[in-house]
Formats: C-alpha cells, sequence, structure tokens
C-alpha cells in the first residue's frame, strides 16, 4: 500500500519574514481528502558555546509568546543563502559579542515533522573568550538581558530544576554531552 500523501493544493495563509503557514488540501493514504496546516518557519541555528576555560554560555532573554525570561544556548534563525556554521558565528557576535575560534556540525534537528518543516542545525562552536562576552551587540528585536559562563554540573542542575527548558537547547546540550563524554546523570 501507497503510505504518502498527495497535495492537491497549497494556500499560503501568513507569510511574515520569520514564518510562514500553509493550509493544503490534501488526499491522505487512507484515501479520504483532507484539510492540512503546515507551519514553515525558517530554518535555525542552536549554538553549544563553550568558552576557552570549559564553560557552557547560555542567554537569559524575555520571549513574547511566554511573556516571560528563559535561558537558552545562542540560536537565531538562518538566512536564505548562509552556511549554518557562518550563520552561527553570526548569532555569537550579535548574542555573546565574540565568534568561536572553531565551530562544527554537530547534528541536524527537525523541528516537528508532523507539522512543520524547519530544521535546526545544532553546532558546537568553541574557544570563545571569557572576557569578551557581551549583550552589547544585539540587534533591535533581540532582548538579551544577561549572559552566563557556567560549569557544566550547573547547566544539567538548571534541566533538572526547569529552569532552563527550552527543547532545542536541552537537545543541543545532550547532544554535545555525548560527544564529550560528559554526565548528564542527576
Amino acid at each position: 500500500m501507497d503510505r504518502t500523501w498527495k497535495r492537491l493544493s497549497r494556500e499560503l495563509v501568513v507569510d511574515t519574514p520569520y514564518y510562514r503557514v500553509a493550509l493544503d488540501i490534501v488526499v491522505r493514504p487512507d484515501g479520504i481528502e483532507d484539510t492540512y496546516m503546515v507551519a514553515m518557519p525558517h530554518d535555525a541555528v542552536y549554538i553549544v558555546a563553550i568558552t576557552t576555560a570549559g564553560l557552557v554560555v547560555l542567554v537569559r532573554q524575555y520571549r513574547y509568546t511566554l511573556d516571560a525570561e528563559t535561558l537558552e544556548i545562542p540560536a537565531g534563525m538562518v538566512k536564505k543563502g548562509v552556511d549554518p556554521l557562518e550563520q552561527a558565528q553570526s548569532e555569537l557576535e550579535e548574542e555573546v559579542g565574540c565568534r568561536a575560534n572553531r565551530v562544527e556540525l554537530l547534528h541536524t534537528l527537525k523541528t516537528s515533522p508532523g507539522r512543520q518543516n524547519q530544521s535546526y542545525s545544532i553546532v558546537l562552536a568553541t574557544g570563545l573568550a571569557d572576557d569578551s562576552l557581551s549583550h552589547a551587540h544585539q540587534e533591535g528585536d533581540e532582548s538579551i538581558s544577561e549572559i552566563l559562563a557556567l560549569p557544566w554540573a550547573s547547566v544539567m542542575s538548571m534541566i533538572d530544576s526547569g529552569e532552563l527548558c527550552d527543547t532545542a537547547s536541552i537537545a543541543a546540550l545532550f547532544l554535545y554531552a555525548r560527544r564529550a563524554g560528559l554526565s548528564t546523570a542527576r
């Protein structure tokens, strides 16, 4: 049995610089015609930034959708035609005030493949100068209030307590832990 879906039509119902939403008319694998909404945000880069002293860099920033500050790793939208590794360096400059000595792709994740087509590039950035961290370079739509450079055990405690609760940040940090041989145990 063919398990693919067939799209009959697509209507773009939201189109902003950050996000698009389409309303598709589809034929499902069971032969039933249905309406399906697809979110199409731009791809993103999430950066596990490690200082020269081996500390993990986190940013505290206000998130309008939650009406609260969150603790996350540096991240941002990947501009069209820009390599995720170069975008990671740009995001680091913007959010924490410096570039990494080295960047490498750890993994590519899909956000929520049931409803979105977005990819997250998880980038490991090492060699950030501890004394250069600053949020003075953030763009006008950013609202970073604090940059933290913390030991791994403190980051794990923040995940355990729920203070750090951003899904993509946690996934990226656990991928880094696996690569670096760090413990994620309580």
